[in-house]
C-alpha cells in the first residue's frame, strides 16, 4: 500500500505484505518512490501516480526508490488491484 504524504508530497511505501507484488519486487516499508518507469513523480498528484502505475496485469513496472539515503531500482509485476477490506467491529 502506498501513501502520498500531504505535507511533503512524498510517495511512501506504507505496507509491503509478503503476498503482494511490492514485496516480491523487494519494496520495503518506508521506501520513497521517486520515479515510475523513469519518470520523476516527486510532487505528482494522486491521479498522475495512478496513471503511471496502471498497466496490463503481468507487465513489469520499474520503480526508483530512495531507501536509507540510497537510490535503488525495483521492478514489480503489475497485478489486479484489490482494495483493502474495511474492518468492521
Amino acid at each position: 500500500m502506498l501513501l502520498l504524504d500531504p505535507a511533503s508530497g512524498a510517495l511512501l511505501v506504507q505496507e509491503a505484505p509478503s503476498e503482494g507484488t511490492g514485496a516480491q519486487g523487494r519494496l520495503q516499508v518506508g521506501d520513497e518512490i521517486v520515479a515510475i518507469d523513469g519518470v520523476d513523480v516527486r510532487g505528482a498528484d494522486r491521479d498522475e501516480i495512478h496513471r503511471r502505475l496502471r498497466g496490463v496485469v503481468g507487465t513489469p513496472v520499474e520503480l526508483t526508490v530512495v531507501r536509507a539515503g540510497t537510490i535503488e531500482r525495483v521492478v514489480v509485476v503489475r497485478a489486479p488491484y484489490r482494495r483493502k477490506k474495511a474492518k468492521h467491529p
